[in-house]
């Protein structure tokens, strides 16, 4: 696991361990999860604003947000450790202790939040950092991962009241303002990997051209996708398909069409040789870097932005995979509903928003309007 915090790495990569016979599972898990608990324990001491680290007290500040942060699911144990950390500088700028903070401090945080985006010059390749306000979305989520680490103290009668509960929040707009591509700039950028992979003959093309297309095709998450892996390839209704685990840490299934499993096999194939094993002993994660570890999100939008770029379209992100999934399916005749199991969503509304900006321009009663109403007029 790692935390990140102001763009610096705070604790060190776990690389999974792996297991023989029912007694080696049993080790490993333990093992594996003592290594996280001395993880997360290693980023919490470097947080800011919480009274100095003191092993003998079970209860003290430290101690309660390692076992908040345990207690979490790994992409959710990410982003509430980010957001916990910016609210905690917030206080140590302002000299305010956090375990009787008020309302009105969270207002006043509220009011101050802040992202830095950085953008990278296609052209030089200069990265320019820019702070801005942060969006409602951001905002929204900040809230609500300080409030449930203050829950989680109140539960261990460490703090006496939850200064967020009550505080306004923004509501977040009725779509995405991620980018996303239209059915035929996703044909296009999915055949640009393509020739690119059959051009340059190598494992890191063969690998970009498969793990965007399961991602174009499926809608994964980014998590979803770095952390696949060949024991949950499976076969359902006589189908090819993937298990996954997704947000919130149940289990799910999205199928694999063939033309994501041919990607794939041409990957593998590549991968096979340069491991010296044969394609059907591979194992672990499904996509890997040249040293064999598990590719990171960051990894997957590093080099989305420069090849959609080098393809002649809008700047991506890794997440633009899954909006333009969404967009695509609704494009092409799927229910929103189809959408929301597909996008293994709770609630149909935020399958709505993935999809809102399509069926704003597609799905508008403009054109209808536009056809009742003729030409407009001679020339």
């Amino acid at each position: 696991m790692t935390f990140f915090a102001e763009g610096a790495d705070t604790g060190r990569e776990l690389e999974p361990i792996g297991s023989s016979g029912a007694r080696g599972a049993d080790v490993d898990a333990r093992a594996a999860a003592e290594l996280l608990r001395l993880d997360i324990s290693s980023a919490v001491q470097l947080l800011p604003a919480l009274p100095p680290p003191d092993r003998s007290d079970r209860y003290h500040p430290r101690a309660l947000t390692v076992l908040w942060l345990v207690d979490a699911a790994a992409n959710t144990r990410r982003g509430y450790f980010r957001d916990l950390a910016d609210w905690l500088a917030h206080c140590e700028r302002n000299d305010l202790d956090p375990l009787h903070a008020r309302r009105p401090d969270i207002d006043a945080w509220k009011a101050a939040m802040t992202v830095t985006r950085r953008t990278r010059d296609s052209a030089t390749g200069t990265v320019r950092e820019s702070v801005n306000p942060a969006a409602p979305a951001t905002v929204c989520r900040r809230l609500a991962a300080v409030s449930s680490w203050y829950e989680y103290l109140i539960g261990g009668d460490l703090a006496l009241r939850n200064p967020v509960r009550g505080t306004s929040r923004p509501k977040p707009p009725d779509f995405s303002p991620l980018p996303a591509l239209a059915t035929e700039q996703v044909e296009r950028f999915l055949a640009f990997l393509d020739e690119r992979a059959a051009t340059l003959e190598t494992e890191v093309a063969l690998r970009e051209a498969a793990q965007f297309r399961l991602m174009f095709t499926t809608g994964l998450r980014v998590a979803a996708a770095t952390s696949a892996r060949f024991d949950e390839l499976t076969e359902e209704a006589g189908r090819a398909a993937l298990r996954y685990t997704k947000k919130g840490g149940q289990s799910d299934l999205v199928p694999l069409p063939e033309t994501v499993l041919r990607a794939c096999e041409r990957y593998w194939k590549a991968r096979a040789i340069r491991e010296g094993v044969a394609r059907a002993e591979l194992s672990g994660p499904l996509f890997v870097s040249l040293r064999g570890s598990a590719l990171k999100q960051r990894d997957l939008d590093r080099r989305i932005r420069a090849l959609s770029v080098a393809a002649g379209l809008p700047e991506l992100t890794a997440h633009s995979t899954r909006r333009s999934a969404a967009e695509v399916a609704l494009a092409n005749g799927a229910t929103i509903e189809q959408i929301q199991d597909l996008l293994g969503l709770a609630d149909i509304r935020i399958a709505r928003r993935y999809a809102a900006n399509s069926y704003k321009i597609t799905g508008s009663p403009a054109y209808t309007i536009a056809d009742a109403l003729g030409g407009g007029g001679q020339s």
